[in-house]
């Protein structure tokens, strides 16, 4: 079962969907926003907001099989506030996304004992586009950018950024489990936490390569980590907010790349290198 706005898609020919639609078409529409065939979703300026009271009409895009997601144009999905978990995507399965468009993917306010999360799969390989993911709101439960059930992130090209909204934890990248495995071999990643009443971070776990590292994380709302959990092949990027002194936070990627700090923002200036991955992993209030 695949949906798309609480719509049923159906595979066994191409379906359509155009934004504000109650069904799917057979027909191809000249405006059509999201095409499913043979287990491809590929959405163009998709506009959806999820509807309902339950975590599956609650998400913009639903899927309990393995899922491939094509990006074109600029597609925004959010999930509906709701008295249950509140997913912008949900996969209940594997997703690869590609393509050469964006996505932003907003979670809502979940409900008591709920999460509430921007991407939500077993497992997620992203070989290109611009994926802007940021959870909800969850006063008891987690907020999370993407949560990977199967614990396995691969991002081998395009743009991540992943960031933990308010809830009592908060991570930009979290899995069923606290120990994500995040394998960078291209594009860019940044994560980083929200505001956690107990626990955020931006990635708890670990990154291959090895010299990818991350500076440090919010525990209780307290700093932990210092410029010495970097070497000088890390690439990856750890600021304070913007009310605290930031020092020697910045570091040099490679020969050719720089990074720029503003405030809670890190900017990639330049550098060749950031076509072999860079994780930035980024703390905020």
């Amino acid at each position: 079962s695949v949906k798309v706005g609480g719509v049923e898609m159906y595979s066994d020919s191409a379906t359509y969907y155009v934004n504000g639609a109650t069904e799917a078409v057979a027909e191809e529409p000249a405006n059509w926003n999201a095409k499913y065939e043979n287990d491809t979703l590929t959405i163009k300026n998709l506009s959806v907001v999820g509807s309902g009271a339950t975590a599956e009409s609650a998400a913009g895009i639903y899927s309990t099989v393995d899922l491939n997601i094509v990006l074109e144009g600029a597609n925004s999905v959010t999930a509906a506030d709701v008295e249950n978990a509140s997913y912008a995507v949900y996969v209940n399965a594997d997703l690869i996304i590609s393509g050469e468009g964006a996505l932003s993917a907003t979670g809502g306010v979940a409900g008591e004992y709920c999460s509430s999360e921007g991407i939500h799969s077993d497992t997620l390989t992203v070989t290109g586009g611009v994926i802007n993911a940021t959870g909800g709101t969850s006063s008891t439960q987690g907020s999370y950018g993407i949560f990977v059930a199967g614990n396995e992130l691969s991002i081998q090209g395009g743009t991540v950024v992943a960031t933990g909204g308010s809830g009592k934890y908060s991570y930009g990248i979290y899995g069923i489990t606290d120990a994500v495995s995040v394998k960078i071999s291209g594009g860019i990643v940044v994560a980083r936490s929200g505001r956690g009443t107990n626990t955020s971070g931006a990635i708890p776990g670990t990154l291959t390569p090895t010299s990818t590292k991350i500076a440090g994380q919010v525990v209780n709302n307290t700093f932990a980590g210092s410029p010495a959990d970097f070497n000088e092949n890390a690439t990856a990027v750890a600021i304070v907010p913007s009310d605290w002194t930031v020092e020697n936070t910045k570091r040099h990627v490679g020969d050719n790349a720089s990074i720029s700090i503003d405030n809670d923002t890190a900017i990639v200036v330049s550098g060749d290198d950031t076509d072999n991955g860079l994780a930035l992993s980024l703390l905020s209030t």
